[in-house]
């Protein structure tokens, strides 16, 4: 988990298939519409990036700017 000066900003987890990424809910309801252009595997509360796909670095920085 990374917080800044005491607020949540995204957690981490990793299984054998898949990092789980789980960013404040507000930056999930941003992004819905484009993790499902994207086809980006999501739940209410995270999207997951598999490992046997390129990791997109540049949507993990808009989760992160965000």
């Amino acid at each position: 988990m990374f917080t800044h000066h005491g607020t949540y900003i995204i957690g981490f987890s990793a299984t054998s298939k898949h990092m789980a990424m789980a960013p404040e809910r507000a930056t999930m309801i941003r992004f819905e519409s484009v993790m499902r252009e994207r086809g980006t595997d999501f739940g209410t509360m995270f999207a997951r990036q598999l490992w046997n796909m390129s990791f997109d670095y540049a949507f993990l920085d808009v989760f992160i700017q965000h």
